[in-house]
């Protein structure tokens, strides 16, 4: 017989992190909605996404990746996923080792995703955890700089042109 897994709720509260109230008003107010119990308690403010993000890594076995922490993240990474699909999904490359594709997300109960990675970038996905607007942050940093980098590299490559053509 399968070994019965702690839920997100249940983690949180043997962790200290919410008590016993408040995961019954947290479940009662998910009751009838699509959202997940560890969005009732963000949104009720009793745990942060960070937390949230942590048992659900712990329950599913995952690695959690914390992006509070200097150099988690290489950079050097981003482009082994195009920028499309790092923004549609929410996620950011963490490696490759062969041809397996190691990628940080925030719903890895989201099939929809894992598909998409696969047959998009034709390789086997590894995935870690982490908190969603972490990630939306980070993505908005990174990418915006390097966008940012790639324009003024343009227009300084055309200013060059514009400057050496003859009259």
């Amino acid at each position: 017989m399968a070994k019965r897994r702690d839920q997100v709720g249940e983690l949180l509260q043997k962790w200290g992190i919410v008590d016993a109230q408040q995961l019954a008003e947290a479940q009662k107010m998910s009751e009838g909605t699509r959202e997940k119990i560890g969005e009732v308690l963000v949104k009720l403010g009793y745990a942060s996404e960070n937390e949230v993000a942590k048992a659900l890594a712990s329950q599913l076995g995952m690695e959690y990746v914390d992006l509070d922490q200097p150099d988690v993240i290489d950079k050097s990474q981003i482009p082994l996923i195009p920028e499309d699909i790092i923004r549609k999904y929410t996620i950011l490359p963490l490696g490759k080792d062969g041809s397996k594709i190691k990628v940080l997300v925030h719903d890895p109960l989201n099939l929809a995703l894992v598909d998409d990675l696969r047959f998009r970038l034709g390789s086997d996905i590894e995935m870690a955890l982490g908190s969603k607007t972490k990630i939306k942050e980070f993505i908005e940093t990174v990418l915006s700089s390097e966008y940012q980098k790639s324009i003024d590299q343009l227009t300084q490559d055309l200013s060059l042109i514009h400057i050496s053509e003859p009259t």
